[in-house]
C-alpha cells in the first residue's frame, strides 16, 4: 500500500531523524562531552547538555536528510534509478553533508584522524540502527496486510 508524501509526513520524518539525533548527542555528551569539550563545538557544554547552536544545527540536519530523502525515494521523481544506487547515493550525500557541517561549524577536528574514525563508527552504528528499525517495521507492515487480505478472503 502506497501512502503519499505530505507536509506532515515530511515534518514527522524531520523530527524523527532531530529527535533520534537528539538522543544520541545526549548520550555521546554524558559519555564523552568532558573530554570532546575542547575539541568539539557540540560539546561545548561538556556533559551538562546541548547548546541552542548545536540543537538548531542538527534540526537543519534533518531538514536537509528528509529533503535528501523526499528527493531520492519520492514515487517519479528519479524512479529510473535503482533503489541500490539511490540508497547508495543518499548513504554518500549524508555523509558528505555531516563533513560539511562538521568543517563549517567545528564539530570536530576535520584534520583529526581519531575524530573521523569517531565520526564513521557512529555514522555507522545509527545506520545499522536505523536499516534494522525499517526492516522490523516493513517486516510487521506486511503481516499486518497479509492478515488483512486473509480477514478480506
Amino acid at each position: 500500500m502506497k501512502r503519499k508524501d505530505d507536509v506532515f509526513r515530511y515534518l514527522g520524518q524531520i523530527l524523527i531523524i532531530f529527535g533520534f539525533s537528539v538522543a544520541f548527542l545526549c548520550i555521546l555528551s554524558i559519555l564523552i562531552g568532558e573530554d570532546a569539550k575542547e575539541y568539539s563545538t557540540i560539546f561545548a557544554l561538556g556533559n551538562q547538555g546541548l547548546t541552542l547552536s548545536t540543537l538548531l544545527q542538527f534540526l537543519l540536519m534533518s531538514v536537509l536528510i528528509t529533503t535528501l530523502r523526499f528527493i531520492l525515494f519520492a514515487d517519479g521523481l528519479i524512479c529510473r534509478i535503482s533503489l541500490t544506487i539511490r540508497t547508495f547515493l543518499m548513504f554518500f550525500l549524508v555523509v558528505l553533508l555531516a563533513a560539511f557541517f562538521a568543517f563549517w561549524f567545528g564539530w570536530f577536528p576535520v584534520n583529526m584522524l581519531e575524530a573521523w574514525g569517531g565520526f564513521f563508527a557512529s555514522f555507522a552504528l545509527c545506520s545499522f540502527v536505523s536499516a534494522y528499525i525499517m526492516a522490523w517495521k516493513t517486516d510487521r507492515e506486511n503481516k499486518e496486510m497479509e492478515e488483512a487480505l486473509k480477514r478480506l478472503n
